[in-house]
């Protein structure tokens, strides 16, 4: 399985989902883990950022912060 972890930009969301995917690959046998960041919070994800992570996960878990 490969995870995918989407953060929103905002102050946390990045450290809330790198600690949510230390304990998911503690307890699974991930993989990988492919991370990325959408450049605002305001905005959804832009078409390519969806596809590269569609094309790199299996399981996206996407945050918010603050």
């Amino acid at each position: 399985m490969r995870l995918g972890l989407l953060g929103n930009s905002k102050l946390n969301a990045d450290n809330v989902l790198l600690a949510i995917g230390d304990l998911l690959k503690e307890r699974y046998a991930l993989e990988s883990v492919f991370i990325r960041s959408k450049p605002t919070f305001s905005k959804p994800a832009a078409a390519d950022q969806v596809e590269e992570m569609l094309a790199n996960a299996d399981v996206i878990v996407t945050g918010v912060g603050d």
